[in-house]
């Protein structure tokens, strides 16, 4: 179980910072907000994971298990990182902000009941070490996360548009070359579905945990 849950931190880990990575880019390179509107627009995504992390340490402790629960919120962090995926420039932005609501629910709900579950997992004289080796596993997810959206979405439209871009100058870039808005939908479209299939991990891991 201890196992499972270190491995369920890790593919939290990365929706949450590849989320967190990737929103703000999203708001501002999709939508054309500033860097400080893509922060505001991010709120109801952090609101969301706070208020849901609430709702999952209450709700484990009442019920006394996690496996459900767990496999409950990788499936609606799925379930929101594909309509994401799915959101087109037209789509609205009440409709977004609901998607990025459902994400941050999923990912907040999941978070309190892995560490209840690893803590439960092992003997008292090992707490240290099992909470330790959760926030190990954290950081390591949060560090791939980040990692691995933005090279999805940079490699997606250098491919698509024969360009040598970075991440850094990828907005000159989509400006300046013909058709790139289409390669820059599709590397965010990539980019929330390599999100969407490791929480789907997530749920496959929290299913077969004992």
């Amino acid at each position: 179980i201890a196992v499972s849950g270190f491995a369920l931190s890790f593919c939290n880990a990365v929706c949450s910072l590849g989320a967190t990575f990737l929103l703000p880019l999203y708001f501002q390179f999709m939508r054309g907000v500033s860097a400080s509107a893509s922060g505001a627009l991010l709120m109801p995504f952090l609101l969301a994971f706070v208020v849901f992390s609430y709702v999952g340490g209450s709700t484990a402790r009442r019920l006394g298990r996690t496996k459900r629960l767990m496999a409950a919120a990788a499936l609606i962090t799925a379930i929101g990182l594909l309509l994401m995926a799915m959101a087109e420039e037209d789509t609205s932005h009440y409709l977004t902000t609901l998607y990025v609501i459902i994400v941050g629910a999923g990912i907040g709900l999941i978070q309190p009941c892995i560490t209840m579950t690893v803590q439960n997992a092992v003997e008292t004289r090992d707490l240290g070490v099992a909470t330790s080796g959760t926030l190990l596993f954290r950081m390591i997810g949060g560090a791939f996360g980040a990692t691995m959206v933005g090279a999805i979405v940079t490699v997606r439209f250098n491919a698509l548009t024969g360009s040598h871009a970075t991440l850094g100058t990828l907005r000159a870039d989509a400006v300046a070359l013909s058709g790139a808005d289409h390669a820059l939908a599709s590397g965010f479209h990539f980019a929330f579905l390599g999100c969407a299939a490791i929480s789907i991990v997530g749920f496959l891991i929290a299913i077969a945990a004992n």
